[in-house]
């Protein structure tokens, strides 16, 4: 399958998934749609926002794209962009807001550990 998004190339060319992103350091985009007979998209660097993608170089990790076909990437690459403007609006909105009355919520203990204690207790 190659390289180290090689099982995202399997599962687009299974047909398990139509595209992955895939991250890219120095050829874990291309080599794995090579492998799988699969559409690569190694864009510029970022060309999709970078922020969060933990990498092994800020200098050489990207976001790219993996597909069956070059007009899924077209198409899922006009829609990421897309709404990469629209979550940059809603954040600019959502920093605006005043903070005062947001309420979070948050379990006293995971609700796993509830359901496998109430099995565990389970009389019946």
């Amino acid at each position: 399958v190659g390289g180290s998004s090689g099982g995202s190339a399997s599962a687009v060319a299974n047909y398990s998934c139509p595209i992955a992103i895939t991250e890219d350091t120095g050829g874990s985009t291309r080599v794995p749609a090579a492998c799988n007979q699969n559409f690569g998209f190694d864009p510029s660097r970022n060309h999709y926002n970078n922020e969060g993608n933990p990498g092994m170089t800020f200098s050489h990790d990207q976001l790219g794209l993996n597909a069956r076909s070059l007009d899924d990437i077209i198409l899922f690459d006009a829609l990421l962009l897309d709404c990469a403007a629209l979550h940059k609006m809603a954040r600019q909105k959502a920093m605006a807001r005043p903070v005062g009355g947001i309420r979070i919520g948050a379990p006293v203990e995971p609700f796993v550990h509830t359901k496998v204690r109430a099995g565990l207790h389970d009389d019946g």
